[in-house]
């Protein structure tokens, strides 16, 4: 259904190793890697249309980009060089070949319904990727260590007790990934403004009543717009997923209505691409932390 097509100028190519460029040949991780810094282009191949992304959401804040070069790619595999991440991903894709491809496909379809302003269906798709790396992130992480006992360290402080579900795991080991690291303790921000403020203010008391009113940093109903410690993220869109597309009758919480909200399109608009935003800042620290551990 898709096709990848280099969006890096000529002129900026020749800075890019092969390995990196946009072939038949091309493994699903670097793929992943363009995709996430907008360096390349999806052409739909039922009309040849293309999909031109425009942001790096490997950056946090993620941040619009204006000229597509090495650089965003560079960036993010900082401060290794394009040689040791290849060393790294010829070493190991082997093993996660399946996981990077389904991730691929995902995302894929993410950028294809978010470009169709289909945001509701682009948030199954960012849902589910969430659920696929939720312990697909953490055994890439911990199998770099090279040998089974620091595996088996690395595994064993994501788990809370016997009942810790694949969420809590992935919070446990975002709180370990980002230890030292002030990453937890920046905020995003969910700005619901719009012409129509009617919309805006239904949006704005959905999304503010998914968490606990201590839970937000800020929320302003005059801005329509709601901030949050990143800490709090996966929390955040889990309970977004629970109460909006499950619509179990009779429980102690009563969940989103297909009726409750005014352009569920727009809701999901703006909630979108800040959790991807996330996923992909936690992703560039695996990458980061894997290709350090496989050198050592």
């Amino acid at each position: 259904m898709f096709k990848f097509k280099e969006a890096i100028p000529g002129r900026y190519l020749s800075a890019l190793p092969s390995y990196f460029r946009v072939s038949n040949s091309t493994t699903y991780d670097i793929l992943v890697i363009r995709l996430l810094t907008s360096t390349i282009d999806i052409e739909i191949k039922k009309d040849s249309s293309r999909i031109r992304l425009n942001h790096n959401f490997f950056e946090f804040p993620k941040v619009l980009v204006t000229r597509k070069s090495t650089k965003q790619i560079r960036e993010t595999l900082d401060p290794f060089k394009f040689e040791q991440y290849s060393k790294y991903s010829k070493k190991f894709y082997g093993r996660n070949i399946n996981f990077y491809n389904n991730l691929l496909n995902e995302l894929t379809f993410y950028f294809f319904y978010t470009n169709n302003k289909q945001n509701q269906s682009a948030f199954v798709n960012l849902y589910r990727i969430l659920e696929f790396v939720s312990y697909s992130f953490p055994l890439i992480h911990a199998s770099n260590y090279g040998n089974f006992a620091g595996s088996f360290n690395a595994l064993k402080e994501y788990f809370v007790d016997d009942k810790t579900s694949e969420i809590k795991f992935f919070e446990k080991f975002i709180g370990n990934l980002f230890r030292g690291k002030p990453y937890l303790g920046y905020s995003t921000v969910f700005d619901f403004s719009s012409s129509d403020s009617i919309v805006s203010t239904n949006c704005y008391d959905i999304f503010y009543s998914l968490m606990k009113p201590a839970d937000w940093l800020l929320a302003d109903p005059l801005t329509f717009t709601l901030s949050i410690e990143n800490s709090k993220l996966i929390a955040l869109f889990k309970n977004t997923r629970n109460r909006y597309f499950h619509f179990a009758i009779g429980g102690w919480q009563r969940n989103i209505h297909s009726s409750d909200l005014k352009d569920p399109d727009f809701f999901f608009r703006c909630i979108n691409d800040c959790f991807l935003n996330w996923l992909a800042c936690i992703y560039k620290e695996i990458i980061v932390e894997s290709v350090d551990n496989s050198t050592t």
